[in-house]
């Protein structure tokens, strides 16, 4: 299961096994709708991509990721730029 933060990633990135890819928005605000799927791997790894900023809720990403430390191990990686900065 590959989750983006927002269509526009999902979008860009979806070239294969787009039934894979889902949606999970962490705006300010907003909650997280619908956790998808059953997890069977050993270690949850998530990538964030994209700005952090003032619309983004840190504390909200946080708690998930506390919440999924309860089933598994987790990895966060972060990829982002400065705001003029775009995937091409």
């Amino acid at each position: 299961m590959i989750l983006s933060e927002c269509d526009y990633f999902k979008e860009i990135l979806h070239k294969e096994h787009s039934s894979k890819w889902h949606t999970l928005h962490f705006a300010k605000k907003m909650h997280p709708s619908n956790t998808v799927g059953t997890f069977t791997l050993e270690e949850f790894s998530f990538c964030y991509l994209g700005s952090i900023n003032n619309i983004i809720d840190i504390d909200l990403i946080v708690a998930f990721l506390n919440a999924c430390t309860k089933l598994r191990k987790v990895k966060l990686h972060i990829i982002g730029g400065r705001k003029e900065s775009a995937i091409d």
